[in-house]
């Protein structure tokens, strides 16, 4: 079978690393995949191409480049003629839609990520959305969400429920292993002692992931214990970001902060984490977060997106992203004993582990692909 996946471009992101674990374990169940980005190469693409997987850029750089985008897209389509059209984010399912059924393809695919994109305020998106909406009824065959919530609030504003269906992400665990070694060597490189415990958040920088929250919370928690600092993971996350440091020089915290900027090997900056913050505005499917889960980290997240739903009664969920909550979610958690808090992470471990393998996520797009094939 072959698909042909159309995506908005492949620079690290919550949708690109899905799609890239997808096109991996079902290139070995006989799916040949080729992915098409719509702007430029990425900083997976190489990732792709190790796996031998064709990887197209059109270079759509503005909206005067859209018609020849466009043309292009129709080209790659029809050369490629795959039996499966799967599209990724509003904007893939908006012109990947339209290009696949102005080349006769019925068996088209629509992935959404997200869960409310309002914090986002950007109008040109809210419009590529309306149009979906209102397009879904005739042009997917199927509708993947990777959050239960995400599906709830794009049904009530007009996305078909009939081909509504959701596909929770998926992890290869034996990627997430938890050494005392590393972490140790890596808290020693920046000087972190034995004793004081690192507050972790992983992000971009951005309002939507709630970063003034999670530094005014810091706020009061250091006010309170002396042993404890924070760190920041994720592009913009730097010392070199002068916004960000104003923000922390203004709380009276930046000597308790640890600003690390974008990771090539999350799983080393988690493992130096004693607790792990998601503090979003919004999410879909929050993998930070399952990923921390997966590295042993005991979990406090805000009740976005399906992270309730992640989390359940082996973390702490605060009702809203108000610092004062937060902090206090900190501080019970940090009361209690390290010995109870690793175990706290053994237990959010094997919550990820029953629930959301890299085997489930793939049969479930594997089985959609015959579905869809078969109408």
């Amino acid at each position: 079978m072959r698909v042909i996946h159309i995506i908005i471009g492949l620079n690290k992101g919550g949708a690109e690393g899905a799609l890239l674990r997808l096109v991996e374990t079902s290139s070995r169940k006989n799916i040949k995949n080729k992915v098409i980005s719509l702007t430029t190469k990425g900083k997976l693409t190489e990732h792709f191409e190790k796996i031998d997987c064709e990887v197209s850029c059109l270079g759509l750089n503005s909206f005067l480049s859209l018609p020849q985008a466009f043309f292009k897209l129709l080209k790659e389509i029809k050369s490629y003629n795959p039996d499966i059209v799967q599209t990724w984010m509003y904007h893939a399912d908006f012109l990947g839609g339209i290009a696949a059924r102005i080349l006769g393809y019925r068996n088209i695919i629509w992935n959404i990520r997200t869960t409310d994109i309002s914090y986002n305020n950007s109008y040109f998106t809210d419009l590529i959305r309306f149009f979906c909406s209102r397009m879904s009824s005739f042009v997917p065959s199927k509708i993947v969400f990777v959050a239960h919530k995400g599906m709830v609030f794009h049904n009530k504003i007009g996305y078909s429920k009939n081909k509504s269906i959701v596909i929770s992400n998926g992890y290869k665990f034996q990627n997430y292993q938890l050494d005392s070694s590393i972490r140790n060597q890596a808290r020693k490189s920046l000087s972190i002692t034995d004793d004081t415990s690192i507050i972790g958040f992983v992000g971009r920088h951005h309002p939507v992931k709630g970063i003034n929250t999670f530094i005014k919370s810091a706020s009061i928690v250091a006010k309170k214990n002396s042993n404890v600092n924070f760190m920041m993971v994720g592009r913009g996350n730097t010392n070199k970001n002068n916004e960000l440091v104003r923000i922390l020089k203004k709380e009276g915290v930046l000597n308790k902060f640890i600003l690390l900027g974008e990771s090539e090997d999350i799983k080393k900056q988690l493992m130096m984490m004693d607790i792990f913050i998601l503090c979003s505005k919004t999410e879909g499917f929050p993998n930070a977060l399952a990923e921390a889960m997966l590295m042993q980290l005991p979990c406090i997240a805000t009740n976005v997106g399906d992270a309730p739903l992640i989390l359940e009664d082996v973390g702490k969920i605060v009702e809203d992203d108000n610092e004062s909550n937060l902090a206090k979610a900190i501080i019970d958690l940090l009361k209690i004993n390290k010995s109870d808090r690793r175990e706290m992470g053994i237990v959010s471990r094997d919550r990820i582990v029953k629930r959301y393998s890299i085997e489930n996520f793939t049969n479930g797009y594997l089985k959609i692909y015959q579905e869809t094939k078969e109408i």
